[in-house]
C-alpha cells in the first residue's frame, strides 16, 4: 500500500513539474489496486487540524482555506463511517477537540 501512495505522490509531483525518480518507488505499478480505509471522523479531524496549523503559521493561506467548500481525500483512501481513529494522538485546540462535520 505504501508503494501505491508513493505512486500517487509521484503522479502529483509530475503534474506540478517536479522531477522524482519513479524507479526508487518499489512496485510503482501494483497488480491490484488497494484503497486504504480511513474513517470520516479521522478525515474531519485532519481537516480541522490543518486549519488550526494554518491559522497559527500562515494566516494568509488560512484565509483562503476558509473558502474551500469541500475537501477531497487522496484517491488512495476510501472513506468509511467512524470516529477519529484510536491510534490518533488527539490534540486539543483552545481546550477542546475541534472536529468539523
Amino acid at each position: 500500500m505504501v508503494s501505491l501512495y508513493l505512486r500517487h505522490v509521484w503522479m502529483e509531483a509530475k503534474d506540478r513539474g517536479i522531477e522524482l525518480n519513479k524507479h526508487l518507488i518499489n512496485g510503482i505499478r501494483p497488480k491490484r489496486v488497494f484503497k486504504i480505509p480511513v474513517t470520516q471522523g479521522q478525515v474531519d479531524y485532519e481537516i480541522d487540524w490543518l486549519g488550526v496549523q494554518l491559522e497559527e503559521r500562515a494566516p494568509a493561506v488560512f484565509n483562503k482555506y476558509l473558502f474551500i467548500g469541500k475537501f477531497e481525500v487522496h484517491p488512495v483512501f476510501n472513506i468509511v463511517p467512524g470516529d477519529i481513529e484510536p491510534w490518533e494522538k488527539v490534540k486539543l485546540y483552545k481546550g477542546k477537540i475541534k472536529v468539523s462535520g
